[in-house]
């Protein structure tokens, strides 16, 4: 029945998916732009160590080392091995002008995810967070790391519990229909032991943005199917 529901939302909602999620992408890639999202902070102060993550991980209020090495994935095709290593010395190269600069941040750690380095993706993002406590990507960010890509154990099981908090900060801290799609599909789809929180997710979703129509044909998906 899950499987069934999965591809009647899948297959309505896809166009709105890739939309969404190319402002992130975009937003994390495109490094100089200016583009944000009204209510985020787009400039701030330096950091400040009371802003550092909500889970108070000391470590993560320290500036990441932008001297340290990577390695690229072999089975990769060289030209994009080429790209990937050009553009993180570029963006490590970019912070160490201006190590403020949130764009650079959130880059560094989507390249970093994208050579599959996810320890030093979370370093990046998490003192993204730090630095700019208003801003939600990062949180976001985090919240798909802990989820399915940074195990919480040498046994490979994913931080669900992690996942949640970030997810949940992303929310509170800009509270749109992409970040609440994303939390229920999170609590749906792969939080099996808190499943039943999903449809309230989107029931505050549609409170939170009365003018939305994913979220409420989302909601009428799930209480039918």
């Amino acid at each position: 029945m899950r499987n069934k529901k999965k591809s009647i939302i899948f297959a309505v909602t896809f166009a709105v998916i890739i939309g969404f999620s190319a402002w992130f992408i975009c937003r994390d890639l495109n490094y100089g732009s200016s583009t944000s999202i009204v209510g985020i902070e787009e400039a701030g102060p330096a950091l400040d160590a009371a802003a550092c993550p909500i889970d108070s991980e000391e470590a993560a209020c320290k500036m990441p080392d932008l001297d340290k090495e990577f390695v690229i994935n072999s089975d990769l095709p060289a030209s994009q091995r080429l790209k990937l290593m050009s553009a993180l010395k570029d963006v490590r190269a970019g912070l160490k002008e201006d190590p403020d600069e949130l764009q650079n941040w959130l880059q560094l750690g989507l390249l970093y995810k994208a050579i599959e380095d996810y320890e030093s993706a979370e370093e990046a993002w998490l003192y993204a967070t730090a630095i700019r406590p208003n801003d939600a990507v990062a949180f976001h960010n985090l919240g798909d790391l802990y989820a399915f890509y940074l195990p919480a154990s040498q046994r490979g099981e994913p931080d669900f519990p992690k996942a949640e908090i970030y997810y949940r900060k992303a929310i509170e801290i800009n509270p749109t229909p992409f970040f609440y799609q994303k939390l229920y599909e999170f609590y749906f789809y792969s939080y099996n032991e808190k499943a039943d929180l999903a449809e309230g997710v989107l029931r505050e979703g549609i409170e939170k943005n009365p003018g939305d129509e994913l979220l409420p044909y989302l909601l009428e998906q799930h209480i039918n199917n």
